[in-house]
Formats: structure tokens, sequence, C-alpha cells
């Protein structure tokens, strides 16, 4: 079972994700999973 990875980005800076305290068996919402949208403070 994946609990922790490490991710290393083009600036070889490393980032963890652990996954604590799992629950199995429940159901969330969609909306949990959505991509946030930032505006471009570029234009």
């Amino acid at each position: 079972m994946l609990r922790k990875w490490s991710i290393r980005d083009a600036a070889d800076v490393t980032t963890t994700v652990t996954l604590q305290n799992m629950r199995f068996g429940h159901s969330y919402e969609n909306k949990f999973f959505a991509k946030t949208i930032y505006p471009d403070e570029n234009q």
C-alpha cells in the first residue's frame, strides 16, 4: 500500500507526501479533488 512518496523537481527540491490516519470505506465529493485555478496576475 502506498503511504509515502517523494518527488524531486527541476530545481532539485524534494517534496515528500505522507498519508497518515487513513480511513477506508468513506465517500468524498469530487470537489475535494478539483484543481484550484488562480487568476494570472500578469494579465
